[in-house]
């Protein structure tokens, strides 16, 4: 009697569980695949996006926010430009002895039926 290994014999089940094998291998590598392209391209530019903001809270008017992708995060950046720039004018304004604006009445918050 000869021993051979099970991969050589052509057994319906042997094949069966190979094509399982590869398929949950090309699986996990096309998943693994794609949270690298989703780490890229949106939690890395957020990331960024969150630092300028904590340094826009934290009173920097100077740091210019430029957007570097024309997709949902280029313009929420492009928004938070603006806001910026709206807030670097105020501070000016104040500065100078200037008004930021018209003077409004406060606003109520209630409820009108």
């Amino acid at each position: 009697m000869t021993a051979e290994p099970a991969a050589a014999l052509q057994i319906p089940a042997v094949q069966a569980e190979q094509r399982t094998m590869l398929a949950g291998i090309l699986g996990l590598a096309a998943g693994a695949a794609g949270l690298g392209w989703l780490h890229v391209v949106v939690v890395r530019p957020l990331r960024a996006v969150a630092v300028l903001v904590e340094r826009l809270a934290g009173g920097d008017r100077r740091t210019v926010l430029h957007p570097v992708n024309h997709d949902e995060i280029g313009s929420v950046t492009r928004s938070l430009e603006l806001v910026r720039q709206a807030l670097a004018e105020r501070d000016r304004a104040a500065r100078s002895g200037q008004a930021a604006g018209p003077s409004r009445p406060p606003r109520e918050n209630t409820l009108q039926r």
